[in-house]
């Protein structure tokens, strides 16, 4: 190796050395910054999945971990007032904005990667579907939510369906209940109960209505491979406006205490019930 073909080597490592070295601390400076912003964003919406996108009613907000600054929270019609609580629905449903001093509940939504749709449960919204959350991490300012899998109660499903244009003259809903179990344990308890729960997309989770049915002793037992099915009847609501239906099923440890069977209440998906 010549000198010129030596001085040329070195000089090709020692640039390649210092470009590394830029590209890390860039990256550490990236991500620092990155971390600032978000740490001083006046809400903060993140999720267990990166990338998931964020919804408030119809229009798209971004991606997780998104931050909204008070003048968004103002523009969209989200409540930005100091004694505002950020907390996760309860019927998981999204993330709820709660002032005391309003009488509803406006809910920022996600929707996961459409490749990961498949594994988690969802609702149905008049501006497309949404994935269910199951509880997650408060924030200094804002929260992280979990997504509801299927995978959590080993096999078991729950599925609801009924008409979504019902005959008002009717004054209920048949809401049909299908459980199944499609896993390799069997599934046993005591008294069976199948719970219908249904509201608008902005009312509290204590405001929301819900009717309770306790199902025959069949129920109690569900092999792997078996389902069963039910038709539950509920008030059809008499106030037009778009409601979230959906049911739980659940079985208790034993006859006299309210200690529920692993893995606790099955979910099913949310349907969407317009009323005229």
């Amino acid at each position: 190796m010549n000198r010129r073909q030596f001085t040329l080597r070195t000089l090709f490592l020692l640039l390649t050395a210092v470009g590394i070295a830029v590209g890390f601390f860039a990256h550490r400076w990236n991500a620092a910054r990155e971390a600032a912003r978000l740490a001083n964003a006046y809400r903060l919406l993140d999720s267990e999945i990166a990338g998931t996108e964020v919804y408030f009613r119809d229009k798209y907000l971004g991606k997780t971990p998104l931050a909204l600054s008070r003048e968004d929270c103002v523009t969209l019609g989200l409540p930005a007032s100091p004694v505002t609580v950020i907390d996760a629905d309860g019927w998981g449903e999204g993330i709820s904005f709660h002032d005391p001093s309003l009488t509803t509940n406006p809910r920022v939504m996600f929707k996961v990667r459409a490749n990961l749709a498949a594994d988690y449960l969802s609702y149905e919204t008049p501006w497309g579907s949404r994935t269910k959350t199951a509880g997650g991490w408060e924030l200094p300012n804002g929260f992280r939510s979990k997504f509801m899998s299927r995978g959590n109660w080993g096999g078991l499903s729950l599925q609801i369906d009924f008409s979504n244009k019902p005959d008002p003259a009717d004054k209920v809903l048949k809401v049909r209940v299908t459980a199944a179990n499609n896993g390799t344990a069997v599934y046993s308890g005591f008294r069976p109960r199948v719970d219908v729960h249904w509201g608008t997309l902005d009312a509290r989770w204590a405001s929301r209505a819900h009717k309770g049915f306790w199902m025959p002793a069949e129920w109690a037992h569900l092999a792997p491979g078996q389902s069963l099915r039910t038709t539950a009847e509920i008030p059809l609501p008499a106030t037009s406006g778009d409601y979230s239906v959906f049911a739980t099923s659940n079985l208790f440890r034993n006859n006299t205490d309210d200690y529920l069977v692993a893995p606790g209440s099955v979910y099913s998906d949310s349907k969407l019930l317009h009323i005229p």
